[in-house]
């Protein structure tokens, strides 16, 4: 367990009940957040958690990660996918199990009175119906862990940031222990967690009021090696230099912030296909044959919850947050570009 993490689990064993693990992608965030449930159930701070993800995606992959590595955790999930069930997987709409796997949306429908299992209610003017103190009473002795955070800023609507901050100030006026998690958190970040204690790292350790800077030679001397260069080009020019890469024998990502565009070139290079909009199937085909492929084309959608690596990046010029995110996935686990 690296260094920052075993901070994260060493503060929640102390009570601070507000923290925010700002680290590198692929530093072992997520894998934590069973430690974590556990620190804050042994200093007697909750008695279960509920983990809060902004994709299906990553919530089935880590679902199926967590129930391998701890099998003394009783894990259920919530999402709109039944087929899980189907694997001997919980289904659990009103979060009665020990550690809960949900989505963003059905965790928001739980906890400000709109109970995803009874949704359809809403619409047939039983409101009265509408049982919403069951997963609430569920959700008050939880600790609650926001996972990927910064997708939420992401989302071009601005209804998962507004989702996520109702959230956040619901969960504050209950006293419930909260996590949020993220390698790319913008400026932003000091006026919604307001109160929050930081991890991240730096060149030195450094403690301050509610931020704790820490030095990780270990997990630096993967990359000490890895040489990143970066070059502007013309939106024109993306196919011949995707092409070019893989001929070189690199496994290339492209990542662009439209649909549209991303489908277009995904045809053009015959290259595989991740965006927000594929079906679940389609989905589970083209992450199936990610880690072999040559090139991969996608948008914003594989910024998390994709755990493979490439060589060579080409992104269209969006957020810094964003492209950090996306350079992540290149040397994700050293080596050289």
């Amino acid at each position: 367990m690296r260094r920052a993490i075993r901070e994260a689990i060493a503060l929640a064993s102390k009570g601070v009940d507000r923290l925010v693990i700002e680290l590198p992608t692929g530093y072992g965030k997520t894998v934590a957040g069973p430690e974590l449930y556990r620190a804050y159930k042994e200093a007697g701070m909750c008695w279960r958690a509920i983990h809060v993800f902004p994709l299906r995606a990553i919530l089935h992959k880590t679902l199926e990660r967590y129930r391998g590595e701890h099998p003394d955790i009783n894990f259920t999930y919530q999402d709109g996918d039944v087929t899980l069930t189907q694997r001997g997987y919980v289904k659990d709409p009103l979060f009665r199990g020990e550690y809960v796997l949900t989505t963003i949306d059905s965790f928001i429908h739980n906890l400000l009175k709109a109970p995803i299992a009874e949704w359809h209610k809403l619409f047939m003017k039983k409101s009265r119906a509408i049982h919403y103190h069951q997963p609430f009473a569920y959700i008050y002795p939880s600790c609650v862990f926001f996972d990927e955070a910064h997708v939420a800023a992401q989302e071009e609507s601005g209804k998962m940031m507004a989702a996520l901050r109702a959230a956040l100030n619901t969960l504050k006026g209950a006293e419930i222990p909260v996590v949020v998690m993220s390698a790319t958190l913008g400026q932003w970040k000091y006026e919604v967690f307001k109160g929050f204690t930081f991890i991240e790292l730096g060149d030195a350790d450094a403690r301050e009021d509610k931020r704790v800077v820490l030095k990780d030679e270990e997990f630096e001397e993967i990359f000490r090696e890895t040489r990143y260069e970066t070059k502007a080009i013309e939106e024109e020019e993306v196919e011949r230099i995707a092409k070019r890469k893989a001929e070189e024998g690199k496994r290339v990502l492209v990542v662009v912030n439209d649909i549209s565009k991303a489908m277009k070139l995904a045809k053009e290079l015959n290259a595989v296909l991740i965006h927000s909009m594929l079906t679940r199937r389609d989905r589970y085909r083209a992450e199936a044959v990610l880690a072999n492929a040559k090139i991969v084309v996608g948008t914003s959608a594989i910024e998390a919850g994709v755990d493979v690596s490439f060589d060579a990046l080409i992104s269209s010029a969006d957020s810094v947050e964003s492209v950090a995110q996306r350079a992540g996935r290149v040397c994700r686990y050293g080596g050289s570009v």
